[in-house]
């Protein structure tokens, strides 16, 4: 799966529009959009960064480093560190 499939999938589980993930993320929905199609596969750090943090996942599941069960994890552990 690369990782534009991994991109739409979270943007999907939210019920967003690729507008909403634009609007949340701060990054330009072409972008996305070339993105989710596979016309563009390397996007910068900065824009995994804020996909990523708009998603409520990690990086490294975006960039395909890890499955979905694994980036639920992480995404747990998360959210357990940021309430200490």
């Amino acid at each position: 799966m690369h990782i534009g499939e991994r991109i739409k999938r979270e943007r999907r589980k939210r019920d967003w529009t690729q507008d909403d993930l634009a609007k949340h993320s701060d990054i330009p929905q072409p972008l996305i959009s070339r993105l989710e199609s596979g016309a563009r596969d390397n996007p910068t750090t900065h824009v995994l960064r804020a996909l990523a943090r708009a998603l409520g996942c990690s990086m490294d599941y975006l960039a395909g480093m890890y499955d979905e069960s694994e980036n639920e994890a992480a995404a747990s552990a998360l959210v357990g560190a940021g309430e200490r």
